[in-house]
């Protein structure tokens, strides 16, 4: 049973919505250095939507490096779909 608080996000969504791939996708125009592929979601409502992504990413390093991390997506009302934060989580293992 999902439990949610008011004002925090829902719980993580496998697998991805159309919806939550084209924000993704949306806020990550132009970006380099690091190629994410989201695999779950979880929002918040806001003054728009707050997305937080699980993602996958591959550094483009030579070797590429493979590493995991946590962002943080706006979708407002108006406008694009942007890039709050990036939060990679140390794989020690």
């Amino acid at each position: 049973m999902p439990t949610t608080l008011p004002g925090g996000y829902t719980d993580w969504q496998f697998p991805m919505t159309d919806e939550a791939t084209q924000v993704f996708k949306t806020a990550f125009q132009g970006f380099c250095g690091v190629g994410y592929n989201p695999v779950a979601f979880a929002t918040q409502v806001i003054a728009g939507e707050r997305y937080a992504f699980l993602a996958l990413g591959t550094a483009t390093t030579h070797p590429a490096r493979q590493l995991v991390a946590v962002i943080h997506v706006i979708k407002p009302l108006q406008g694009q779909a942007h890039i709050e934060e990036i939060k990679q989580i140390p794989q020690d293992f």
